[in-house]
């Protein structure tokens, strides 16, 4: 549903019809097996007929920690351990090969908190990656304790319920006073508010109001030289 509903966003009016750009699209593998191809052919049946489409197979072990943060694919971080997978037996076995592990897990955290600090992602997205990397080295290292143990340390104690509620309800908070700013802003732009009107009732400083009108008329104006 979400799949389509980004194709209609960004539709274009055609002469003949609707022009709807699907995003691109892939499969992910955990792990790469024997069988593993690197292509899959998904089929689709609409109105009596199948269209097939070819989407690219794509392994996390293939993706570097920096390039999953340079790519923004943070949403994968949580699985990055699977690239190490192969080497469990050793590090159990190796203190040095462990504490390679930990390092690279440390640096994984120290972005993200960097990241928090900077406002590019909330304290909950922030907490929540962290807790999803928790549940997969809790499972992915069952069979080795020295390297469970070596992760789960770095990776911080479990988010407890009530903290995660905190901050999920701080960010709802932030988003619902966002979206509200964001409204009356194209209510003045539309000229169905004057500025002055529209900062007493979200309530803002008129300056600052204005300010954010003129950065969305300098994105209009750089989306129509592009």
């Amino acid at each position: 549903m979400r799949y389509s509903q980004i194709a209609l966003e960004d539709s274009e009016e055609k002469e003949d019809g609707l022009y709807l750009p699907f995003p691109k699209s892939a499969v992910l593998f955990l792990r790469r097996t024997a069988h593993t191809t690197e292509k899959m052919q998904i089929y689709i049946e609409q109105n009596g007929r199948e269209f097939c489409m070819e989407i690219p197979i794509v392994h996390i072990i293939d993706y570097t920690m920096e390039e999953l943060f340079r790519k923004k694919l943070l949403i994968l971080l949580p699985f990055h351990l699977f690239r190490y997978e192969s080497l469990f037996p050793k590090m159990e076995e190796d203190e040095r090969e462990r504490q390679a592990l930990r390092d690279a897990f440390c640096h994984m955290r120290r972005q993200l908190e960097e990241l928090n600090q900077q406002g590019s992602i909330t304290e909950y997205v922030c907490r929540t990656i962290l807790d999803l990397s928790r549940k997969v080295a809790d499972n992915l290292c069952i069979k080795y304790e020295k390297v469970r143990e070596e992760v789960l340390e770095v990776l911080g104690g479990e988010i407890l319920e009530y903290e995660a509620k905190t901050i999920l309800n701080q960010g709802i908070e932030e988003g619902w006073t966002k979206g509200r700013t964001e409204a009356y802003v194209d209510l003045v732009r539309d000229g169905l508010l004057s500025l002055q009107e529209a900062a007493a009732r979200i309530p803002m400083e008129e300056a600052e109001l204005e300010r954010l009108l003129n950065l969305e008329k300098k994105g209009q104006c750089e989306d129509k030289e592009g």
